[in-house]
């Protein structure tokens, strides 16, 4: 406690801040008693180390340009070393950022850089310039000689980012690539042995879990031996050293329910008429009498004991794979997964003949991904579209197994106090919240819950005119691409002008994004937030009130609704949004109370964080399992 007490205390203007209602309270978090102990202390390091650069400031800004550079080469080569003075290296830093750049990074993205290093995530408001923060962040750890890998949620902001931060990088001699979905295997070997490396976290995984397979469990020392005396491929990742990771919430708790699974064809597979069969058995069966269907559960449909013996009876005469009763239950049972839970523009769209999967968490399509163990054919029977080649799986690997690789992880985001605990328990992150540059500007307005969709959908559009009229850019968040089409149909029929922003609308993305924030104009998003996106006001805009965020239904994460909040009123702007529901709205389930308030919106939601953190510890713990009987059978971990 001692140490605690030598170093600075936290700022007056965070000390004092009012706590917004619809976020964080990050100045009560850091001064309470209640605050981890490793937390208060990252937090008040890393608020000295800022303090110190800016101290530096005004004596760092008279040098030279070679005697700036000179400068921070020697305190790098310092800090290789565990030396030097991290204050003045992070002032050199942020004085070549400016020059270069044109923009000075603020104090608190200073704070923010400073506390990327191992183990911590920080929150950081949506709009308090993250991009530039992870950019200084890892020039500072590429400096000191750790390789980074700066993972995003999605390819378009990985390739984005780093066309960001290139300049910067060149500037002070780091090598930097991004990870482009269609490159080579020599190409992305290229990329990876530079000092910084842009990727999304799909393809590093994907790429990591490949060199899994190709190498198994040759030893870096047998992989260079193999390499140069032409012993097979090397790998394309050159290893696991240190990863910044953008949007952490997203990747690290949103995106690990799902393993991740390379596949090949399989060489002679019966699934597409296995499929056609088990979703013919589904159709015959009857709801609550054959099988049960709870959206909201852990296992969303189930078989009643009369509809496990109807599906052997019925399979019976099938033969084959049908004769075992597990197997045909099984297959069944998927069959009205996809039929009665898998929808189509919810979780997949129909594109150039084929089911494209739409990921739950950025509103994007998944190139080239597919359902595995036959549920992907399935869906394609449903559809009417001749199934595809079935494939055979030859790894797999969860998110949590993969970063937990990493010898130094951090990352940040606007919203990771929800998640502090599970980040701890499973990544070791402790969470650093930090305060904005400028105070809030941001409104709530009115919160309505209508009787039903229709109704919903009507008021949404009324309120989108209004906020029209008055010269205010609209933002309408919804969850589904059928739901954004849903409120566009509304606003069609009050003739309002809008664009529409959902997996249908991928390439045009830059563009709808770079219009959205002009007075007067309307845009209906999905998932806004996995999109990385920044809305820029005009001047026009900006003078009638700034941007109005209309949340049209509660995502199945309170952090998700958040990130949506807090694209309104970023950077000290004005801003506001506002809620309309609708005792229909899924979330609620099948069963919806006669008259639903806020509170059956809170309750819900918190159920399905609860099943779903639960889905990431189970899904955790099969995979250790499976792990131990590869290795105890001779295979990988």
């Amino acid at each position: 406690m001692t140490l605690l007490r030598r170093l600075p205390p936290v700022p007056d203007h965070m000390r004092d801040a009012e706590p917004l209602r619809d976020g964080f309270d990050m100045a009560a978090f850091l001064r309470g008693a209640t605050a981890p102990l490793a937390t208060r202390f990252k937090a008040r390091a890393a608020w000295s180390v800022a303090h110190a650069a800016v101290r530096a400031g005004d004596w760092v800004s008279d040098l030279g340009d070679a005697a700036l550079l000179d400068g921070w080469h020697s305190a790098s080569l310092a800090a290789r070393r565990g030396a030097g003075n991290p204050g003045l290296r992070l002032a050199y830093l942020r004085e070549i950022t400016r020059r270069v750049t044109g923009m000075l990074p603020h104090p608190v993205q200073l704070v923010a850089a400073s506390a990327l290093s191992d183990r911590t995530g920080v929150e950081m408001a949506t709009g308090e310039g993250k991009t530039l923060v992870t950019i200084m962040a890892a020039a500072l750890q590429a400096a000191e000689g750790w390789p980074v890998h700066v993972i995003t949620a999605n390819d378009h902001l990985a390739l984005r980012d780093h066309a960001a931060g290139q300049a910067l990088f060149r500037h002070l001699a780091l090598t930097s690539g991004g990870i482009d979905p269609a490159a080579s295997p020599p190409d992305r070997r290229a990329v990876y042995a530079f000092d910084i490396v842009y990727a999304s976290s799909k393809e590093i995984a994907f790429d990591h879990l490949k060199d899994r397979i190709a190498h198994g469990d040759a030893t870096a020392l047998g992989l260079k031996i193999d390499a140069a005396f032409g012993a097979g491929q090397p790998p394309i990742m050159r290893g696991l050293w240190s990863a910044i990771v953008d949007e952490a919430d997203s990747v690290l708790i949103d995106e690990a329910r799902t393993p991740l699974v390379i596949s090949a064809p399989a060489p002679s597979s019966d699934m597409a008429r296995i499929a056609a069969q088990a979703v013919a058995l589904a159709w015959r069966l009857q709801p609550g009498r054959h099988f049960t269907q709870d959206r909201q559960a852990e296992v969303p449909l189930k078989l009643t004991p009369e509809g496990g013996d109807q599906v052997v009876t019925l399979a019976l005469p099938l033969g084959g794979v049908w004769s075992g009763e597990r197997r045909a239950r099984d297959l069944v049972q998927k069959a009205l997964y996809a039929l009665h839970h898998l929808t189509r523009d919810v979780h997949y769209i129909l594109a150039n003949g084929k089911v494209e999967i739409v990921d739950e968490n950025t509103g994007r399509i998944m190139a080239d991904r597919t359902w595995s163990e036959g549920l992907h054919t399935m869906v394609e029977v449903k559809e009417g579209l001749p199934p595809g080649a079935e494939r055979a799986t030859l790894g797999r690997l969860t998110f949590q197994r993969f970063f937990r690789r990493y010898l130094r992880l951090s990352g940040l985001s606007g919203t990771l106090a929800e998640a502090a605990r599970e980040l701890r328990a499973t990544y070791d992150l402790t969470i650093l919240p930090v305060p904005p540059h400028r105070p809030s500007r941001r409104l709530r307005g009115r919160v309505e819950i209508l009787p039903d969709l229709p109704a919903k959908w009507a008021r949404v559009a009324q309120a989108a005119g209004e906020h029209r009229a008055a010269g205010r850019p609209v933002l309408i968040g919804t969850r589904t691409v059928a739901a954004a089409e849903d409120a566009a149909a509304a606003l069609v029929a009050q003739g309002l002008p809008h664009r529409v922003l959902s997996a249908r609308q991928d390439r045009a993305e830059s563009e709808i994004i770079e219009t959205a924030g002009l007075a007067g104009t309307i845009t209906v998003a999905t998932n806004m937030a996995g999109r990385g996106a920044d809305i820029r006001l005009d001047a026009a805009a900006r003078a009638a009130g700034g941007l109005t965020v209309l949340l049209t239904e509660r995502h199945d994460s309170g952090r998700v609704d958040r990130q949506l909040i807090g694209r309104c009123a970023r950077q000290g702007d004005p801003g506001l949004y506002e809620m309309f529901l609708s005792a229909a709205d899924p979330i609620l389930g099948r069963s919806p109370p006669a008259r639903a308030s806020v509170a059956d919106f809170d309750r819900a939601q918190a159920r399905i964080a609860a099943q779903h953190a639960r889905q990431r510890a189970d899904l955790n713990l099969m995979e250790e399992g499976l792990n131990d009987m590869m290795a105890f059978a001779g295979g990988l971990e």
